[in-house]
Formats: structure tokens, sequence, C-alpha cells
């Protein structure tokens, strides 16, 4: 099985373990998952793609590049690219995981994407994984608008609070479900929650929810 999908991935193994660990969901096995890949692969994964526009658009400003980026490696496009490799029937999950509706296991392709690129990384080198990445995320990479306004709460949150030397927000965030994410941001014995069906929305939705009222009683 694992030989099949690394042909329809188009990347062969020297660890074929990787492969299977970026493909082993924790409610399939609690102790070895993918958990520790997923928290790699988002690092790889930013460091790439800001690299990338970087290179590409030399003459952006920070806050340019920083909103493309936050549209390329938002939770929908790494589900969508995900989807687009074709693998998604050999994830290994719970049989009751398995059974649950498919928009409520959109958290799951999404994570299984940023483990994918933590898998080949530790493969290969950062080379090898820049030019794969690059490919596979060739459609988002070449769709960016470059003026579209930043619609990414976190980045606005980000921008506010270093325009008012405030001290950068902590997201505490869990799981509360099968498909359902909580976040936490502490402020000023203030507590924001924000809901979502990934831990990125969820997170998107407690800096929304923080900004709103940062904005409303800024002196």
């Amino acid at each position: 099985m694992l030989n099949k999908i690394e042909e329809i991935l188009g990347y062969k193994f020297s660890n074929i373990q990787l492969l299977d660990l970026a493909l082993t969901h924790k409610s399939f096995d609690k102790a070895k998952n993918n958990e520790r890949l997923e928290f790699l692969g988002d690092a790889v994964l930013n460091l790439i793609i800001s690299e990338h526009l970087s290179n590409i658009y030399p003459d952006e400003t920070e806050g340019s590049l920083t909103r493309m980026r936050s549209l390329i490696v938002k939770g929908e496009s790494l589900t969508s690219v995900f989807l687009n490799l074709g693998i998604k029937e050999f994830i290994k999950l719970s049989k009751g995981t398995s059974n649950i509706e498919h928009d409520k296991k959109l958290s799951i392709y999404e994570d299984c994407m940023e483990s994918l690129i933590a898998a080949i990384y530790l493969d290969s080198d950062y080379k090898t994984t820049r030019d794969y990445v690059v490919n596979i995320f060739d459609t988002e990479l070449k769709s960016i608008d470059k003026n579209a306004p930043n619609k990414d709460s976190k980045s606005l949150l980000q921008e506010f609070m270093q325009k008012k030397e405030m001290d950068l927000p902590e997201y505490q965030s869990q799981e509360n479900g099968i498909g359902a994410f909580q976040s936490i941001i502490n402020l000023n014995k203030k507590r924001f929650v924000g809901y979502g069906s990934s831990k990125k929305e969820a997170e998107q939705d407690v800096a929304k929810k923080t900004l709103s009222y940062l904005s409303n009683n800024d002196e």
C-alpha cells in the first residue's frame, strides 16, 4: 500500500515509515501518530512559502508578503492541495472517525498535508522538500492576488499589537471533539474564545474577536 502511495505522490521515501506515520491519525493510534510531524510541517511550509514569495516579489513590503503567505497556508488551501494528491483513502483513522461527515474531516486533511511535508523534509533535505512543495502548490501560488485585502485575522491582530507595542498573543488551542476545535487568548485579565472545524479556523476566530475588542476600546 505504501509503495502505491509513493507512486501517486511522485516521491520515493528512503524511510517509508515516515510516510506511514504522516498518514496516521491520533484516533487510530494515540501513541504513534502524525501530530509531531504536523507541528514540524507547519513550520517548514511557512518557511518555504515565505522564501518563494520573497524571491518572486522582491519589491513587495513585509505586510504584503505576509498577506500573500496567509492566503496560501490557510486551512482551505492545505485541504484542497491534499485532496488533489488523491491519497485521502489511505489515511489511517479509527472506525468511528472514518464514519464522520466529510466536512468534519477537513481539519484531518489539512493536518495530513503538513505532516506529509514534514515527512519528506525529514526523509530528504530542504531543497528537495521546497521543490516538491512549490510544485504541488503551483496553482495556489500562480493564482494569488498580491493586491487582495488581508482577511487573515491573526496577521491583523499581530500588526495591531505590534503597533501598540503590546506583547503578542498566545493561542491556547485544543480539540474538543472530532472536527471541533477551541482556541483561547488571555489578555489583560480578559478571556477570548474562538471556535472552528480546525485549529487554524479556531485561532482565526479568536483573533477576530480579540481584535474587535481592542479596536473598539483603543484610546
